[in-house]
């Protein structure tokens, strides 16, 4: 799907007032993404894009669209974090604080200031900690987060060896959903 596309979907499904802010997450990720390549070789925000053109084939309720606008721009967004070192304060002046702690919590890391000196340093998340923030998450956040990972599994069947994909699928039912019936 190319901009074009992607923009006319996101139209029919949106407020007409948060496609602008819809536009300004597409180019930050984009942007912030440029230089990154997945593990196929592809560009890595045709990762992100995919992962919002997902929620908007699935999460798509006519009479919610507000949450439709945000869930589209946090799954813009959803590795800008981790990958691109983008803090969440300023997520939080270009969106608000929704989406920013919706990425936030998104991302295995955190991006720390030092009040003394203003240094700016990732520190990587415990995995509990990172896995009990998803799961009490708001619905949006989670939905974008199992989307995240059925886009990897979809587009990196050719280039992940069997068990590496047969051990991401074990994860992501063990940790994601492990509230539901039958994974107890």
């Amino acid at each position: 799907m190319n901009r074009r596309e992607f923009f006319e979907k996101a139209k029919k499904v949106v407020r007409a007032e948060d496609l602008s802010k819809i536009k300004s997450a597409y180019w930050l990720s984009k942007a912030a993404h440029r230089l990154q390549k997945r593990d196929s070789g592809e560009r890595y925000f045709e990762h992100c894009r995919r992962t919002a053109v997902l929620f908007m084939d699935y999460c798509n309720t006519p009479s919610d669209k507000i949450r439709m606008a945000n869930g589209i721009i946090i799954a813009l967004l959803h590795d800008c974090v981790e990958d691109c070192f983008l803090p969440e304060i300023l997520l939080s002046r270009l969106f608000d604080e929704y989406i920013a702690s919706s990425i936030e919590m998104l991302s295995k890391i955190k991006i720390k200031q030092n009040p003394r000196n203003g240094e700016i340093k990732k520190a990587r998340k415990s995995d509990k900690k990172y896995y009990n923030k998803i799961r009490k998450s708001e619905p949006g956040t989670r939905i974008v987060k199992c989307l995240d990972r059925l886009d990897n599994l979809r587009t990196m069947q050719e280039v992940w060896a069997r068990s590496r994909q047969e051990a991401y699928m074990a994860e992501t039912k063990k940790i994601y959903f492990a509230d539901c019936e039958g994974n107890r």
